[in-house]
């Protein structure tokens, strides 16, 4: 007997190249270009939309880079349920009804995909706050010369040729979201977040409580916002 928690391995947009949906992600880049049956494929051809992360579930918000001029919508690759790393290479693949609500969003440049999770399916420690932790926490501020600031979970996809390349591709790519520094997205990811991995072959994502300022900044307080309250 086991949990089922169906989720989406393959989603995303069109990437820049003809490959096969299967290699859409930075981690099967080489396997690609190993061949001849394909043309070249760099980091910056592909989506990421072979994710293998178990997040990307019923009720979440996937936000996927677009390449090319009417670059279409994908998906496959759905599973039963699985556990981070997928460390078999494989897990319960199944059939699946799927729908989907697209939404354009002009003028906001991705380089890899983001990831605004259901609620429940984040670590508990990472979840949106709930107003009596405010009050609490409010209440041990009143005397000291600080202010808060809501924060809310978003998480960062990264890939490479390892897990190591990976979790640097999502932290650059973080630090590209937010505007903020690259160290100051490592200690976001450690202290009120964390690295998980989608793929043991190469693919990460990192789940960051992000500040009300940082999420209006660059556009996406909004969306986040209204996802989280569901």
């Amino acid at each position: 007997m086991l949990r089922s928690c169906p989720m989406i391995g393959n989603i995303g947009c069109s990437p820049a190249r003809a490959i096969p949906s299967s290699k859409n992600s930075g981690d099967l880049i080489d396997s690609l270009n190993k061949t001849e049956l394909f043309e070249n494929v760099s980091a910056s051809d592909i989506t990421d939309a072979h994710m293998d992360i178990n997040t990307v579930s019923e009720g979440c918000v996937i936000l996927s880079p677009v390449k090319i001029q009417g670059a279409g919508v994908y998906l496959g690759d759905v599973h039963l349920t699985q556990g981070n790393g997928e460390l078999a290479g494989h897990t319960l693949d199944i059939s699946a009804r799927v729908t989907l609500r697209v939404k354009i969003i002009k003028g906001f440049a991705l380089e890899g995909p983001v990831i605004i999770p259901r609620p429940d399916l984040v670590d508990q420690r990472f979840q949106p706050f709930t107003e009596a932790e405010y009050a609490t926490a409010s209440a041990l501020l009143k005397k000291e010369p600080a202010q808060m600031e809501k924060r809310f979970p978003v998480q960062v996809v990264g890939s490479g040729q390892n897990l190591n390349l990976a979790i640097e591709n999502a932290v650059e790519r973080a630090a590209k979201l937010t505007g903020l520094p690259s160290d100051e997205i490592k200690n976001l990811a450690t202290v009120c977040g964390e690295v998980s991995i989608g793929r043991t072959s190469g693919t990460v994502f990192l789940t960051m409580l992000l500040t009300e300022t940082v999420l209006k900044k660059i556009g996406l307080f909004e969306m986040v916002t209204q996802q989280l309250s569901k």
